[in-house]
This record gives C-alpha cells, sequence and structure tokens, in this order.
C-alpha cells in the first residue's frame, strides 16, 4: 500500500504531465526513464529514485520541495523530533550517495528558506 509521500509524487507528476499535455510516452522520452518507471510513480505503485523525481520535476517544470515536504501539523517538539530523526537516519542509510546528497540540497534550500 503506498504511503502518504508516494501518493503526493503520483499526484504530483500525474497533474504536471496533464497540464503539459503530455502522454506518458512522452514524458519518459524526455526524461529519458522507461514508460513503465513513469506509469508505476503515477499510479503509486512504486517511488521513482531522487534523481529519477529531480530529472521528471525539471521536465515538468515544477518545484519537488512541496510535494516532498508535507503538511506541517502542531507536534509535540520531543518526542516527535526524535522519531522524525530517526526515520530520516533510516530512510538516509538505505539511499545511495547520490539521493542522499539530494535529500541534502533539498533540506539546505529548506532551511534557507526559512532564515
Amino acid at each position: 500500500m503506498p504511503d502518504a509521500l508516494q501518493e503526493r509524487v503520483a499526484a504530483a507528476i500525474r497533474s504536471a504531465r496533464a497540464r503539459k499535455g503530455l502522454s506518458q510516452e512522452a514524458l519518459a522520452e524526455l526524461a529519458a526513464v522507461s514508460l513503465p518507471t513513469i506509469n508505476k510513480a503515477e499510479r503509486a505503485v512504486t517511488m521513482p529514485s531522487l534523481e529519477t523525481f529531480a530529472v521528471i520535476c525539471d521536465v515538468l517544470a515544477i518545484d519537488p520541495r512541496p510535494v516532498l515536504t508535507p503538511t506541517v501539523r502542531q507536534r509535540q517538539p520531543g518526542r516527535d523530533r526524535a522519531r522524525i530523526e530517526a526515520e530520516v537516519t533510516a530512510l538516509l542509510h538505505a539511499m545511495t550517495d547520490r539521493d542522499a546528497a539530494l535529500v541534502l540540497e533539498l533540506a539546505n534550500g529548506v532551511a534557507r528558506q526559512r532564515r
């Protein structure tokens, strides 16, 4: 079952592709990925790598930050922060070095906006 992030990514790709008037085949060609990659991403069957998602966002001229950043609700500072840090650490350990570098770049961009 897809998680919320996977659903947001799927919806963002699907809607941006439709706004651009592109077929899945055309998007796959422009992004230099396979048609099944686009099809599965749009159906939230699989999650594209961060690198692939960045290329798709570039082709579709969409900002990936709002898609990757969930709506933040008020949270309990201590417990939630520790849980979030543990989840981020686990995700980083599972990523390629390239994807981890993209995450760092994204996090730095968010931090700069909040200053």
